[in-house]
């Protein structure tokens, strides 16, 4: 097929998702009817996990399966969205006891990023909380979602997607494990280079250039 024909059968292809995710969400709906008469909660970690796991299985590929589990896990976060809607619309509204605050503290208080001094998230805190927050740094994504569970830190800057590589699943997963939640977002354009010495030289199959930029959705917990 030329690029043409590869369009127009995407196009096919776009209308039928279009109409099975109108279905789905029409399922959704009833399914909030159902929890409103019931009293359940409309998240369930065990249910959404056990269907996570499902719907990757079917994938062939080890790409595939990642990208499946990446773009049920968005399904599942707006199906949620939509069910909270309706239990708004019949007075159940989910009361989490926050406070809308119209800007964060930002003077002296302790940032905690995964990664070193440089990195992305290091750099997202500081576009967000400035040069008089007190930032560090630890090893990893859960390190920093245990600083604040602690205590030690006031805030974590972790990054939530990407424009080339999508959202960033392990993040789901801390969010679940832990009762940290986010309270505001930054973005962060990213632009890289190649760098090297005179002389260097390199195959050029194992040369990646991005075509566009980057930008990074980091939001602080």
């Amino acid at each position: 097929m030329d690029l043409l024909e590869c369009r127009n059968k995407l196009d096919v292809i776009d209308k039928q998702i279009v109409k099975l995710f109108e279905e789905r969400m029409d399922i959704c709906g009833k399914v909030a009817e159902t929890k409103i008469a019931s009293g359940k909660a409309v998240y369930d970690a065990e249910r959404e996990k056990q269907k996570l796991d499902a719907v990757s299985a079917m994938a062939d590929s080890e790409f595939n399966q990642v990208a499946v589990r990446e773009l049920f896990s968005q399904m599942m976060s707006i199906s949620r969205k939509y069910q909270y809607s309706i239990l708004a619309e019949h007075g159940r509204a989910l009361k989490l006891g926050f406070e809308r605050l119209d800007k964060l503290p930002m003077d002296g208080v302790r940032v905690v990023h995964q990664g070193v001094e440089g990195a992305y998230s290091h750099a997202a805190a500081l576009q967000y909380f400035g040069e008089n927050a007190s930032i560090y740094h630890v090893a990893h994504f859960e390190d920093a979602m245990k600083e604040v569970q602690l205590g030690n830190a006031d805030y974590a800057v972790m990054p939530i997607e990407n424009s080339s590589a999508g959202a960033v699943i392990d993040m789901y997963d801390l969010l679940t494990r832990y009762d940290n939640y986010i309270v505001a977002e930054t973005f962060l354009p990213v632009e890289h280079a190649l760098l090297g010495v005179p002389g260097a030289k390199l195959p050029i199959s194992r040369l990646y250039f991005p075509t566009r930029r980057r930008s990074c959705s980091v939001p602080s917990f």
